[in-house]
């Protein structure tokens, strides 16, 4: 993305969401559209006199001094003042003073106004700061948090790094410590690295944070466009944030490593200490010459993909393998069979489908009954290994203890069921009788019931653990 653009783009569509369209600011006010001149062909300084009230507004929302943007308009040879005109020099103006650095309040006045808000007028004229509604919307929005600005000063630079935080957080990415959401924004395209260094603590200028603003903005329309398009990765800032990790925390609190990589290390966003290579490794389900193959790394840094969502999923899928991984023949009922219905997704299934689900699940327990079942497991989900190809799927680490089945409970009954509801493939290939202690990597395919649902409303979409697995030995 060129930068200078970026920034255009980025001043006019702050503009249009303040003041709902751009020409609203000029529409109706004649200075704009024929400005007069005086006998030297200067425009006449009165005209800011007439000046619309949102016009100025935006123009304080950008730190423009009305008295610069006079010297500059009386500068030019225009006759006519045109709205176009002023778009014009209101740009030339953010190019200049583009690399100044700002403060932490200027940035929260800059980034908060992106987002169509302004609060500067009423604000000075009840003797507050300029940022002062502008910080209370963002930390209502939970963009900023207590912890962010120890010191409170919000007339001291912000750095990049503190600007990284607030913009992970509202782009609605996973965030977590420093590092970590130095690195979800890199993958995310939010951040570039600056002279070949990533320089976290260097002083955020004005170009920044228009830049950042703008990238946050794109990102979020996106989201919600469902959109797959993604902005540019900085391969060297990933490479050196990379570099760091060593021993740091992600957001479930878990170790990073960087050391002993498994080999497709590539497809995922960091790699945790306390799983092994073989976990990583396991083969993809079948499906890359004709889907698009999404690896974790992007599937988990972006449309909306954070921590209280993918807890949300984690929940979901973890608790439709808690019924259906520990089966008690003496305790099984239809109540069962609906709990189990309630958490899988209906999303492309018609009624006749949901009916033959509901008629298996119902036959199921009788089967488990008359076959006198006792299943124990469980399903263990790792939100940082979701992916997708051409399907949704998460990675999740199952074990299921076989307590008591006879041994023509194995084969598939005339439901396509052995063992655990949904276990299509069967479970002959398997030690037969009780004792037996399966421990398998599996992917779950997951969907929403409806179509731009929020991750925390994925749920399970095909409950067969044997469809992309891997045995643990």
């Amino acid at each position: 993305m060129n930068g200078k653009k970026v920034i255009y783009r980025c001043v006019l569509l702050t503009l249009s969401s303040m003041l709902v369209s751009v020409s609203p600011v000029y529409a109706g006010y004649g200075s704009f559209q024929t400005a007069g001149v005086d006998e030297d062909g200067n425009i006449d300084h009165a005209i800011f006199d007439n000046l619309s009230s949102e016009y100025k507004k935006a123009l304080e929302n950008f730190y423009i001094d009305e008295s610069v943007v006079k010297n500059i308009i009386s500068g030019t040879n225009f006759k006519v003042l045109k709205e176009s005109d002023i778009k014009d020099l209101l740009l030339r103006y953010l190019d200049v003073k583009s690399n100044r650095t700002i403060t932490r309040g200027e940035f929260v006045k800059i980034f908060d106004g992106g987002f169509g808000e302004f609060h500067g007028e009423q604000d000075l004229a009840n003797g507050l700061s300029l940022y002062h509604s502008y910080l209370l919307d963002l930390q209502k929005k939970d963009y900023i948090t207590e912890s962010d600005f120890t010191t409170g000063d919000y007339n001291t630079n912000i750095t990049r790094l503190e600007m990284i935080k607030i913009a992970v957080r509202a782009a609605n990415r996973l965030s977590g410590s420093d590092k970590f959401s130095a690195l979800v924004a890199i993958q995310a395209g939010l951040l570039s690295s600056k002279n070949g260094n990533l320089n976290l603590d260097d002083p955020v200028t004005v170009r920044e944070a228009l830049q950042m603003t703008d990238n946050v903005l794109w990102l979020t329309k996106t989201d919600w466009l469902g959109k797959t398009e993604s902005l540019n990765v900085d391969k060297k800032a990933l490479t050196l944030i990379k570099s760091t990790l060593d021993r740091e925390i992600d957001p479930w609190n878990r170790k990073i490593r960087t050391t002993n990589l498994p080999k497709n290390a590539d497809d995922y966003l960091y790699i945790l200490d306390d799983i092994p290579n073989s976990m990583y490794e396991m083969k993809y389900p079948p499906g890359g010459e004709v889907f698009p193959f999404k690896p974790s790394k992007e599937r988990i840094t972006g449309l909306a993909y954070n921590k209280t969502e993918a807890d949300g999923m984690v929940k979901n899928v973890e608790e439709f393998y808690k019924l259906i991984l520990n089966v008690d023949y003496r305790t099984i009922d239809n109540n069962w069979a609906q709990n189990v219905y309630k958490l899988m997704s209906t999303q492309g299934v018609n009624d006749y489908s949901l009916n033959k689900r509901m008629n298996s699940l119902r036959n199921y327990v009788k089967w488990v009954k008359q076959k006198k079942i006792i299943l124990k497991g469980s399903l263990k989900v790792e939100p940082s290994m979701t992916y997708s190809l051409g399907f949704i799927y998460a990675r999740a680490k199952v074990n299921l203890q076989i307590i008591k089945a006879p041994k023509d409970a194995y084969m598939l009954n005339k439901d396509q069921t052995a063992l655990y509801w949904g276990s299509y493939t069967g479970m002959s290939y398997f030690k037969k009788g009780p004792g037996t202690n399966i421990n398998l990597y599996s992917d779950i395919r997951i969907a929403p019931d409806k179509v731009n649902a929020d991750w925390g409303e994925y749920k399970v979409a095909n409950e067969e653990l044997f469809k992309n697995f891997s045995i643990i030995k």
